[in-house]
């Protein structure tokens, strides 16, 4: 470069617009303006300098020039050597001023400007940390840039709040568990409004267990992108750390970003969990290992291995499999829960990619998987306790039907010898209810006639029944009794779309089997099953519904602290309602109440109504749940229950019960709307409604509603867009004005005049006679000349309904003219 001529600021002037242009000149230009700085007066060379530096944090936009002036600056700043010795612990002169420009002018008016600043700073800080053992900067200058950054982190422009978090980046000290810059981030992460602040948090905050349990709270943020970056985030730790978070952790964020959009289930499907394996070295059984199959309630293995089978190469997943090559079957005696899942999880995944060649090598001809199945029960007897606990040896025995149920059976002989392995199963000692399930379920594809598929499944379970019980069963703790196995297989059975009726092989097990052990409680498994299976079966028969109904009341009342037993009697309750009706019960509803035509004992419809208020959450929730499809199907209509329902929903209590707050929510969107007759009733419940606040005890939760709620809350759901009806038919405000109207004349009303006053404001009118307009005009009229002066808000009220109401008599009267 030639030799520099022209002032200080000439020759930089010049040199910042060529570095402006492209990053490739900047070494040069380095060290032209390196020659400049030793040459030139500091003071003159810095104010040259900082000119230049103003310049471009002055223009309009953040052009690729503008941020190759500042690259370069901060360049310059961050790696000058100083002119002459000094002493170790002194500051760089030019980058200490250029610091404090920036502590003076952080908060410029132009928000172009303090986003400039901002990223200026963390261009240097960038630099800084690349060059460390250069540069030394005073413990004044650290806690300046904290200060002033922190203050912008709260500025109304996002755009400077994601430079600021940029800039604060290497302040970091992930050492610390009480470092301020990641308490700052933590804090914004949560609180920061704009989804692209919280991004660039994610992105730049330090690896701390505090860290990563914000990130955590992030994949359930409200913008997609967030919940993305949360999830890469979480990635990245486990590529960088070769460590995963914990089982518990783990679970929540494979089901949560699984459940969630595309873009973020992709990350969690082709990402997150393949970073979790390579932390366990790629070890598919480690990794399986620490979720613990045999406790995978949510499922969360499907999801793992589904991800896992779909992500790898065929090569990888085959040889993972430790399979012995000539039997097409993992070794009886390596069994064990992760093998035996990956199985079944590799054969379902190249069946579906349609690789048969392939699935003949992991996967033996049918007779030999069922003789298979019947070696590895064997096996387990002889290990039970030794080498398997019960648990796996169930879930192992769960996965290998689930491989059965796979084969086809395009022929007789194959049916029977998976009938032949279903049967040993389920006659075996440590085939659980859910395995039970899952066989008993199949048989309605195995053997679709209904009435052969239930002889057979019956003659199962009277086998099992005359099974010696001192035998082998109690050789082993804790497995499922005979009783619950019969009544599981009951269950299922009964519960096939394809069974419509009970039939006397049915009747049989209802009558020997189900029905005996509805009133023991010597197991609780048995009893509920057996309240299941005698529900199911009077759901299949009316008659037998009707003359058993009194059971459930006897076992209701027998067992008035089980909550487990109450929840499947209310259940079956309910059902029975909703299918055949109260009056198939001789239930007649007269004024609230629910009589019997025959009296043969306790009143289970009242009796209900009266557990209403049960002290129990969840009995007195189920209860609600059954009264609410009840009144949407239209079996039941009741006015006080519909009042005690709209309490309910707005008693403060009920919002610590999401579930029945829920429930209440919806019942109230649907019935309006859905539910034959339910408008009247709605105009009919509004002051027994209101009465229901008035006679609560002072000490009630409910007295904390106000009143004007409740009436505009009724008055909603009768509004005009509720009703079905055409608006020139709609009367349901006409009357309740009226009824309004009259209440707040009454001397003897026990309801607030002005609340009832509140309500007048959300009426709205349908074809209002004359007579009735007349009349109620002069109605408002009295209550206004009742009320003291000084009600000026409620007057106001009056004198708006009378203006509405005066509004329709106009109309009314046009139309008459028109006409």
């Amino acid at each position: 470069m030639a030799k520099m001529k022209g002032s200080i600021y000439e020759i930089m002037s010049e040199l910042f617009k060529d570095v402006q242009k492209s990053k490739a000149s900047h070494k040069e230009y380095f060290e032209s303006l390196k020659n400049l700085y030793k040459e030139s007066n500091f003071d003159e060379f810095f104010d040259s300098f900082l000119l230049c530096i103003k310049i471009t944090l002055a223009h309009e936009e953040m052009s690729e020039e503008v941020q190759n002036a500042l690259e370069f600056s901060a360049e310059f700043a961050a790696r000058l050597s100083p002119p002459a010795p000094i002493h170790e612990a002194k500051m760089c002169p030019l980058l200490e001023k250029i610091f404090n420009f920036i502590f003076d002018n952080h908060g410029a008016i132009d928000t172009g400007v303090r986003s400039r600043i901002c990223s200026f700073l963390s261009l240097l800080m960038r630099i800084m940390s690349e060059c460390s053992e250069e540069v030394w900067i005073n413990n004044n200058i650290w806690e300046n840039i904290l200060i002033t950054m922190t203050q912008r982190l709260i500025d109304k422009s996002p755009e400077v709040r994601i430079e600021a978090v940029r800039a604060l980046y290497n302040l970091q000290n992930a050492s610390d568990n009480n470092c301020p810059v990641i308490s700052k981030y933590i804090t914004h992460l949560s609180s920061d409004l704009n989804p692209n602040v919280r991004k660039e948090i994610i992105n730049n905050i330090a690896r701390t267990n505090k860290a990563i349990d914000a990130v955590i709270e992030r994949t359930i943020d409200n913008d997609e992108t967030v919940r993305e970056c949360a999830y890469l985030y979480l990635c990245k730790i486990a590529e960088i750390e070769k460590k995963p978070l914990s089982k518990k952790n783990q679970k929540i964020l494979i089901k949560r970003g699984y459940n969630d959009t595309p873009i973020v289930r992709n990350v969690v499907c082709k990402k997150l969990i393949l970073s979790w394996l390579n932390a366990y070295n790629n070890d598919i059984f480690d990794y399986l290992e620490s979720f613990d199959c045999t406790d995978d309630i949510d499922n969360t293995i499907d999801i793992v291995l589904t991800s896992l089978l779909n992500e790898q190469p065929i090569n990888t997943i085959l040889k993972q499999l430790p399979i012995d090559l000539e039997t097409t079957t993992i070794p009886v005696e390596d069994i064990k829960c992760e093998y035996i899942i990956y199985w079944r999880y590799l054969i379902k995944h190249l069946n579906n990619l349609d690789y048969h060649d392939l699935l003949n090598l992991i996967l033996p001809d049918l007779r030999e998987f069922c003789e298979y199945i019947y070696d590895i029960q064997n096996y387990m007897i002889q290990n039970i306790d030794k080498k398997f606990d019960k648990k796996s040896c169930e879930f192992m025995l769960f996965q290998l039907i689930e491989i059965l149920k796979m084969y086809d059976y395009p022929h007789e002989h194959d049916k029977t010898l998976v009938k032949l392995a279903f049967e040993r199963t389920l006659k075996f000692e440590l085939c659980d209810v859910k395995t039970i399930k899952l066989i008993v379920e199949h048989y309605e594809y195995l053997i679709p006639d209904v009435e052969i598929r239930i002889k057979i499944l019956c003659s199962i379970i009277n086998d099992m029944k005359s099974i010696d019980h001192i035998n082998d069963y109690n050789n082993i703790k804790n497995i499922p009794t005979i009783p619950i196995k019969c009544l599981e297989i009951m269950c299922t059975m009964t519960q096939a779309s394809t069974v419509k009726n009970v039939n006397d092989v049915i009747k049989e097990l209802f009558t020997n089997l189900a029905l005996p052990y509805c009133l023991k409680n010597t197991n609780q498994n048995v009893q509920i099953l057996a309240l299941k299976a005698v529900g199911i079966c009077l759901l299949l028969d009316g008659q037998l519904a009707k003359k058993h109904m009194s059971m459930f009341v006897t076992v209701f009342h027998t067992y008035k602290n089980n909550r487990v037993i109450w929840k499947i009697i209310l259940t079956v309750i309910f059902d029975l309602f909703l299918s055949y009706g109260l009056e198939h019960f001789d239930y007649i509803h007269k004024k609230g109440i629910f009589n019997q035509k025959h009296t043969t004992g306790v009143n289970i419809v009242n009796m209900l109504m009266e557990s209403l208020n049960h002290p129990d959450q969840e009995i007195r929730t189920s209860i609600i749940i059954g009264f609410c499809k009840l009144l949407l199907h239209n079996i039941i209509t009741s006015i006080p229950l519909v009042s005690r329902l709209v309490i309910l929903l707005h008693d403060p209590l009920t919002i610590k019960n999401p579930l029945l707050h829920q429930v209440l929510t919806v019942f109230f969107k649907q019935y309006p709307i859905e539910t034959p007759g339910s408008q009247l009733l709605l105009q009919n419940i509004f002051f027994p409604t209101l009465r229901l606040l008035v006679d609560a005890p002072t000490t009630s939760s409910i007295k904390k509603i106000q009143p004007h709620i409740i009436s505009n809350f009724i008055l909603t759901l009768t509004s005009v867009d509720f009703s079905k009806k055409d608006t020139k038919d709609y009367t349901i405000h006409n009357n309740l004005a009226w009824s309004i109207l009259n209440q707040a004349l009454n001397p003897n009303r026990c309801y607030d005049r002005n609340e009832l006053i509140k309500s007048l404001d959300n009426v709205q009118f349908g074809n209002v006679d004359k007579k009735a307009l007349n009349d109620m005009l002069e109605k408002i009229d009295e209550i206004i000349d009742d009320m003291p002066l000084n009600d000026y808000d409620f007057i106001k009220i009056l004198a708006n309904f009378k203006n509405k109401l005066l509004a329709e008599k106009s109309t009314n009267q046009n139309n008459q003219q028109t006409s």
